[in-house]
């Protein structure tokens, strides 16, 4: 408490509880009095004023020969830190789950269903309360439900995975097969607590298992136009469209024999007809020709022209093994398809097969060549499959290996008679699975960013040198730790090494393959360089680590590709980092390799053009410290805008031995006023996201009228460009969260100018 033996013995409860909880601590002593309470929390003020929370444990025994109380304080203002950041994980997994494409649900031990994620409840249409318990059986395909029930409950009873295929309605009505991969929960001590599942949308494989069937039974040689028809009532069927027209083209690809058109049942065979280039549709032979996304579709003529704006076209054209087209198929129907990508793969499927026959019987060729071809996609598709749910088996293992250090020491640090070093040992490693969480979620983010094409280049100037020797100070100390020698090697100099390129994709290039090398290598050194070669640069880094064997080379550049890996350190990750890499490099401009040797190490290569030309850009300038050399940094006067408790609370910690006060708000408009009465301000951590106005609108208005005081803007979202917005927003520089101590003293040394002794 920072009190003297002697000072405490003239002090009363009331001296070491905040002053706002003095009626609290009146009835509190009233009720210990009477012995109904002898453990409870509280929250207790040190000499400097500073708040703590405590657990109190009391118990009743005799002192000097009159009845006291023995009482143990027990400092858990950590401990309560860390409940709140496990309780805000949770929420954060959760919204992981709801953001994928996995339909997941969980059971308890009773094999009731508790939990199905934001994707099950869109794809089925229901809500939570309707298909918990045993709700969700209403939506499995009655053919299926007995089956799928047997295998649960047996895999249950045995706690062990299993695998199932059914059919779940879709919120459209109609049934789609799903693939069900269950898996026994375990909680952080062990014990089993129900399962957990991962499912997925398979219609499209089966619909190519069941069209595969149906091509490898019929159209075989000499059953002349069997196939053809058999074709398209089989279309018609499976898509429930009225209109199938499959038709060989002659000539100069302007005249059309139809070899079969389904209509509404009806077979028709042998029409000629000739094509005309025209937009909008003409009546040829008794039949409307239609030119829809460059394909040729064929209606029959009962059908009028005003009506075609409201119909469902679906077509492609038939390729022959010298890539020329030699037929059509349209699909055709009075209701809007339920899916077009379903009739678009559908008829990508039976394409090269229809092509296959109409050459056939033009020249007996093409039927191996497209049966390799299906058997090759139906390789492709189960492959796709395979990495899906060995990506999904490692996702869980990622997730569960850190949250089970993460609760598994938080629940230990409740220990009584805990020493100070088994504390600090139990908080190294809830913060480093911490930190391997975020890691994570984090590849997983910007993996889905890339695929969704939300990541743009932000070309502008750089200096090279700076960056790679930045690399290089930022994990010497890391990779000495690990005894490691690490080394640096530039090659142009000062006046050469400025390039346009986009600086921040640079930055996580190098990370990833710097911290890639330290990962697999656990002696020798780590070589850090580049050069210029012809108009490009290359740079590489250099490891002494495990090497990568000859046929995974290419691989590992692969999105999800670790979770086919063997090795076992290979499989501590998700297997995006590379992949994210890779991305990176190529939207500068780029490309990327490794030559790699087992056993000796590994050297990855990646080049970016070499521009050295100013050009005229939005570019938006680095900040430059303000006249504030040698300030004494213990004198500061600082301002925290953050509405979050928990962080405002983190960051007055971090800071108390650094500043004179410490002022704190939770919106921007607060942070305005406060700055108005407090001129004197010298640092502000401004949060980017706060209600009623965010950071960079006060960040503006404070600018308007202060251009000295430094303001260093901080977020949980750390996207790319977030840096460019805050200096253009007027702050002096910006800092990502989680934020750790070093960095933000880092950064106040930067703009202060006297060095800091840190704690780490």
């Amino acid at each position: 408490y920072g009190y003297t033996k002697e000072e405490l013995l003239k002090m009363t409860i009331l001296d070491i509880r905040p002053d706002y909880e003095a009626d609290r601590v009146i009835q509190s002593v009233k009720i210990i009095n009477k012995g109904l309470v002898n453990v409870g929390e509280y929250l207790h003020k040190k000499k400097n004023g500073e708040i703590i929370q405590v657990e109190i444990i009391r118990c009743d025994l005799v002192f000097e020969g009159k009845n006291a109380k023995l009482v143990f304080a027990n400092d858990i203002t950590k401990r309560k830190l860390t409940e709140k950041q496990l309780s805000e994980n949770e929420v954060q997994y959760r919204n992981l789950a709801d953001s994928g494409s996995a339909l997941i649900w969980t059971s308890g031990t009773d094999k009731h269903f508790n939990y199905f994620n934001a994707p099950w409840l869109k794809f089925t249409g229901r809500t939570l309360a309707q298909e918990i318990g045993n709700g969700w059986a209403e939506g499995v395909h009655p053919d299926d439900f007995d089956r799928c029930l047997e295998i649960y409950k047996t895999s249950f009873d045995k706690c062990e995975p299993f695998e199932m295929e059914y059919r779940l309605r879709h919120s459209s009505g109609e049934y789609r097969w799903i693939l069900d991969m269950g898996t026994p929960n375990f909680d952080s001590t062990g014990e089993f607590i129900g399962y957990i599942g991962h499912c997925f949308d398979i219609s499209e494989r089966k619909l190519f298992e069941d069209t595969q069937t149906f091509l490898l039974g019929c159209g075989l040689p000499g059953t002349g136009e069997d196939f053809f028809q058999s074709l398209a009532h089989y279309l018609a069927k499976t898509l429930k469209m009225e209109y199938v027209c499959i038709d060989r083209l002659e000539g100069d690809g302007l005249t059309a024999q139809t070899v079969a058109i389904f209509n509404n049942g009806l077979f028709e065979s042998n029409v000629r007809y000739a094509l005309k280039d025209t937009p909008c549709g003409v009546v040829v032979d008794k039949r409307v020709c239609c030119y829809r996304h460059g394909v040729r579709h064929l209606f029959p003529n009962d059908l009028a022209l005003q009506d075609l704006n409201a119909e469902s076209y679906v077509g492609t054209t038939l390729i022959d093994s010298k890539g020329q087209a030699i037929g059509l198929i349209a699909i055709i129907g009075h209701q809007p398809l339920h899916s077009e990508g379903k009739a678009e793969s559908l008829l990508k499927l039976v394409a090269p097969r229809a092509a296959g026959e109409l050459e056939r019987r033009g020249a007996e060729n093409a039927l191996k060549e497209m049966l390799v071809q299906l058997s090759q996609a139906k390789e492709r598709a189960e492959e796709s499959d395979r990495l899906k749910s060995a990506f999904l088996a490692n996702m869980s293992h990622e997730i569960r290996t850190p949250m089970n250090g993460i609760l598994g020491f938080s629940e230990l640090l409740k220990t009584p008679g805990l020493s100070g070093d088994e504390q600090q040992d139990y908080i190294r490693i809830i913060e480093k699975s911490g930190v391997r969480m975020l890691n994570i979620i984090n590849d997983i983010i910007d993996i889905s960013k890339i695929e969704a094409g939300l990541i743009k280049s932000e070309m502008k100037e750089s200096n090279i040198n700076e960056q790679v020797e930045f690399i290089y100070t930022f994990f010497k100390p890391e990779v000495e730790e690990k005894g490691i020698k690490l080394s640096l090697k530039n090659s142009l100099p000062a006046k050469e090494a400025t390039v346009i390129t986009d600086r921040e994709k640079l930055y996580a290039i190098l990370t990833n393959l710097v911290k890639n090398a330290i990962k697999y290598t656990e002696e020798g050194e780590i070589e850090v360089g580049y050069s210029k070669k012809d108009e490009a640069l290359e740079f590489y880094v250099k490891d002494t680590g495990i090497g990568i064997p000859k046929d995974r080379q290419a691989a590992i550049f692969e999105r999800f590709i670790q979770a086919d890996i063997e090795n076992r350190k290979a499989r501590q990750g998700a297997g995006l980092g590379l992949a994210i890499t890779k991305s990176y490099v190529e939207m500068c401009g780029g490309k990327i390799w490794v030559e790699s040797e087992q056993g000796i190490g590994s050297t990855f290569y990646f080049t970016i053009p070499y521009n050295a030309e100013t050009e005229e850009k939005n570019v938006v300038p680095e900040p430059t410290p303000p006249e504030k050399v040698n300030q004494d940094v213990s004198n500061l006067k600082i301002l925290i805008a953050e509405d979050d408790e928990v962080s405002s609370m983190l960051l007055e910690v971090e800071l108390k031995t650094y500043s004179r006060e410490i002022l704190k708000v939770k919106t921007g408009l607060e942070a305005i006023e406060i700055w108005r009465t407090h001129p004197d301000i010298d640092l502000i951590l401004m949060d980017i996201q706060m209600p009623e106005m965010g950071g960079y609108e006060a960040t503006r208005h404070i600018r308007q009228f202060n251009k000295d005081v430094v303001i260093i803007a901080q977020t949980a979202f750390a996207q790319i460009g977030d840096r460019e917005k805050s200096i253009a927003a007027g702050c002096n520089d910006y800092i990502s969260k989680p934020i750790k101590k070093a960095q933000l003293l880092t950064l106040i040394q930067k703009y202060f100018g006297k060095q800091l002794q840190i704690n780490r």
